[in-house]
């Protein structure tokens, strides 16, 4: 079960029961897509390449209501790439 679906509670009286579930709008973009990259550690910019991996991932698998716009997407695979190649 993923963070966005924990804890959701299914309507049994629904005729979907098996397939309804709560889902949680995606959290705002993280903050670390503004940090400087070129003064991290290299643990610094694995946990910050971890942090906007599993955002980008979760904002991807979104339905099409919940989504993010394409330009905050592109703004964080920018951010993951410039980590990417600090690393």
């Amino acid at each position: 079960m993923s963070s966005r679906t924990k804890g959701a509670k299914r309507n049994h009286t629904s005729p979907n029961y098996l397939t309804d579930t709560f889902i949680m709008p995606i959290p705002p973009l993280p903050d670390i897509i503004h940090a400087d990259f070129a003064s991290m550690n290299a643990k610094q910019l694995r946990e910050a390449q971890e942090t906007l991996w599993a955002w980008i991932s979760e904002a991807e698998s979104a339905p099409i209501d919940d989504a993010p716009d394409d330009d905050v997407l592109d703004e964080a695979r920018d951010a993951l790439n410039d980590i990417i190649a600090e690393r």
